[in-house]
């Protein structure tokens, strides 16, 4: 075998492995995009789920939101913290069965950007 044959049959081969190394790098990048869309969709389908029992009178499409902490007041109320606010609710305050065994609290925001509570809904409750 001459220099030449050999040089294109080295060559050839160098050209398969890169060829294989991005496939390989290709096929990974294609699962791990399948793989956040599939958990976007996941996501949206449980917001989806959440404002699809919400009363319209309650929730404004994006009002409403399960709560992530409740701490029980010296007064008797609720600071319910959802994300990155915090929402207080006054001892009495009406409360509806959740619908998914969450607690869950649509709010809107007073003059001062305080969030208040406009519905509360509770597991448990009837």
């Amino acid at each position: 075998m001459d220099r030449t044959s050999a040089m294109r049959r080295d060559g050839r081969r160098r050209t398969m492995d890169v060829a294989r190394r991005w496939s390989a790098s290709r096929r990974s990048a294609l699962s791990l995009g399948l793989a956040s869309g599939l958990g976007l969709a996941a996501a949206a389908a449980t917001v989806a789920f959440a404002h699809s029992w919400y009363p319209r009178n309650c929730c404004n499409d994006l009002d409403c939101a399960p709560v992530d902490r409740i701490e029980r007041l010296a007064g008797g109320g609720m600071r319910l913290t959802v994300g990155h606010f915090t929402v207080d609710v006054p001892k009495g305050f009406p409360a509806m069965p959740s619908m998914d065994g969450r607690a869950h609290v649509c709010t809107y925001r007073d003059l001062a950007g305080r969030y208040l509570p406009r519905c509360l809904f509770l597991p448990g409750t009837s």
